[in-house]
């Protein structure tokens, strides 16, 4: 007759077998949402990559584009005055 012990060790054994064989239990609707997330996001990258920088930096380069012709204009020497 075998005794309680080995009958244990015997199911845990069958058990650890059984369990290696099974996949990780996966939400399916958390598995859709995170690949639409990863999406969405890699479209945003690239659309950030396409259409450039925010408004307020584009005019803050307007303005020290304009700033800096201004003063290059007044510096001007025409060709008159020579």
């Amino acid at each position: 007759m075998r005794s309680a012990c080995w009958i244990e060790r015997e199911r845990m054994a069958l058990f650890c077998r059984w369990e290696k064989r099974m996949g990780e239990i996966v939400n399916l609707r958390r598995v859709r949402k995170a690949a639409q997330k990863r999406k969405k996001d890699e479209r945003a990258a690239v659309n950030r990559i396409v259409h450039g920088r925010p408004k307020a930096e584009r005019i803050l380069e307007t303005q020290r584009t304009s700033m800096l012709d201004r003063h290059l204009d007044r510096h001007k020497i025409e060709s008159g005055d020579a």
